[in-house]
C-alpha cells in the first residue's frame, strides 16, 4: 500500500494526469480524510459547466469543505509558499513566494506538491535568477502582478525553456503591459495567457 507521501510524488510528477489525483482521494476517503472528497469534487467540477444539474451542489460542498479546511490544507505548504487566501486547484492550494525563497525551496516543494498557479513577488534583479530555475517546469500558470520589472529582464524570463509547460500567465506588470512589442512576444510565447 502506498503512503501519502508516495501518493503526492506520484501527483507531482504527473501533475496534468487526474488519475492519480484520484486514486489519492480513494485513499484520504478510506481514511475518512475530508481531502479526498475535496480533490475529487474539485475535479469533477472542473470538467462540468455551471448549468450541469449536479454542479451547484458540488460546489457549495466545495465551499463547505475549503471554510473548515483551508487553513489546515494551506498550512501543509512551507511557511515561505503559503498565499494568504489561497485559491485550490484540483484539490492543492496556489503557491505565493518571493523569488529569493523560491530558489531556495522550490526544489523541494516541486516533489511533494502539483503546482498550479504560482505567485512570485519579483524585481528586475531577481527575475534573471528566476529563468534559470528548472522548477518552473512544473508550474501551470506565472503570475508576477505587482512587480515592478523592466522588459529586458521580462524578455529574459520569456526566453527560458523553463516555461516551456505554462498555459498562461498574469502580468499586471507596468513596463511589460505598456509596451506593445513585449505584448506581442508574450502572446507569440504563451498564446493561452490571460491579461487580467
Amino acid at each position: 500500500m502506498k503512503t501519502a507521501t508516495e501518493f503526492l510524488e506520484e501527483i507531482a510528477r504527473n501533475p496534468d494526469d487526474d488519475a492519480p489525483r484520484l486514486a489519492y482521494s480513494e485513499w484520504l476517503i478510506g481514511r475518512k480524510d475530508p481531502r479526498g472528497e475535496f480533490i475529487r469534487n474539485q475535479i469533477i467540477l472542473a470538467g462540468m459547466q455551471p448549468t450541469d444539474a449536479a454542479w451547484i451542489g458540488l460546489k457549495q460542498r466545495e465551499k463547505l469543505l475549503l471554510k473548515k479546511y483551508a487553513e489546515v490544507w494551506n498550512a501543509e505548504l512551507p511557511a515561505w509558499a503559503r498565499h494568504r487566501a489561497p485559491t485550490f486547484y484540483l484539490g492543492f492550494p496556489e503557491i505565493s513566494c518571493q523569488i529569493d525563497d523560491w530558489m531556495s525551496g522550490a526544489r523541494n516543494l516541486v516533489k511533494l506538491f502539483p503546482l498550479f498557479r504560482v505567485n512570485m513577488k519579483a524585481t528586475s534583479k531577481t527575475l534573471a535568477k528566476l529563468a534559470d530555475s528548472e522548477e518552473l517546469q512544473a508550474a501551470r500558470l506565472l503570475d508576477l502582478s505587482n512587480s515592478p520589472i523592466d522588459d529586458h529582464s521580462l524578455t529574459k524570463l520569456v526566453a527560458s525553456p523553463n516555461l516551456a509547460n505554462l498555459r498562461g500567465s498574469i502580468s499586471g506588470i507596468a513596463a511589460w503591459d505598456q509596451t506593445p512589442p513585449a505584448r506581442l512576444l508574450r502572446r507569440r510565447i504563451w498564446p493561452g495567457s490571460l491579461d487580467l
